[in-house]
């Protein structure tokens, strides 16, 4: 199209066709190309170079990106990127899930008469393995869900020689929530759960029972276990170390079932991190 201009301004090129008598708008977006007589380009792939008002042609430089000229679309940023670049927080060991083998010394504390004079013991050592989910957020503290199977055993002259194994579902309540000025590689915990008791071998004790009833295997079912653990955690590297010391409230044979008796734990635990390494 060949005409005269009479405006260019955000929007239109208003334009006298040649013979016609009145101006006409189009719309800038429909604009390729606008050439003046001079050679000038006025608008360029519907971008506009040039406004024209009142028979002055004014250049486009308005940049709103760029309201006060201080940045320049060429400038090396490569400088700027430090200060801009995102950080994440890096995924503690607590954001994983966990494998575990575990041992503990093993003390009776509830085999005893009447009289409290000690009728029994312990087997020394308890061992066992156990899984553990990541750590979420349950009130003020942490809180994992887990499992784990246990072997374990006592000796008593009137329930006999029990070994058993139990099985547990348990959680780990990470405290540091709240103590919040402990170093992060070291977790003070508390451990709770349900377990079940069931029997691998027993011989019931030779002493008769107090209705002179003759002795009998009665052993196993539920019971608790609970205490606190310490447990020592690096950021990165995928393995800890935890300590405990819990009390298992155990099924008793014999004529005292279903009541239960206390053994104390002392143990370790060496835990794998189940995460993808760098």
């Amino acid at each position: 199209m060949v005409g005269q201009i009479t405006k260019i301004d955000d929007s239109k090129v208003h334009i006298i066709p040649m013979g016609l008598d009145k101006p006409e708008g189009m719309l800038i977006e429909n604009i390729d190309t606008l050439r003046l007589e001079d050679g000038k380009i006025a608008v360029l792939n519907s971008s506009i170079k040039y406004f024209y008002q009142n028979g002055n042609f004014t250049e486009n430089n308005d940049d709103w990106l760029d309201e006060f000229n201080d940045f320049k679309y060429d400038e090396d940023i490569s400088k700027f990127e430090d200060n801009y670049k995102y950080e994440g927080k890096e995924k503690t060991n607590q954001s994983y899930y966990k494998v575990y083998l575990f041992g503990a010394g093993a003390f009776a504390l509830g085999l005893t008469d009447i009289e409290g004079n000690s009728t029994g013991t312990a087997d020394p050592i308890h061992f066992g393995l156990g899984f553990q989910s990541p750590y979420i957020i349950l009130g003020a503290v942490d809180a994992s869900p887990g499992a784990y199977f246990m072997l374990y055993g006592y000796d008593d002259k009137y329930m006999g020689t029990v070994r058993a194994y139990q099985m547990v579902a348990n959680s780990s309540f990470d405290l540091n929530p709240i103590f919040y000025f402990l170093p992060n590689w070291f977790h003070l915990c508390a451990d709770i759960g349900l377990s079940y008791n069931n029997k691998i071998k027993v011989d019931p004790g030779l002493e008769m029972w107090t209705d002179a009833s003759e002795p009998i295997d009665n052993f196993g079912g539920f019971g608790l276990n609970f205490g606190p653990s310490f447990n020592f955690s690096g950021s990165t590297f995928p393995m800890e170390f935890h300590l405990f010391s819990h009390i298992n409230l155990v099924p008793q044979n014999g004529e005292w079932a279903p009541a239960k008796t206390p053994i104390m734990n002392i143990g370790a635990n060496i835990v794998i991190v189940l995460k993808r390494g760098r």
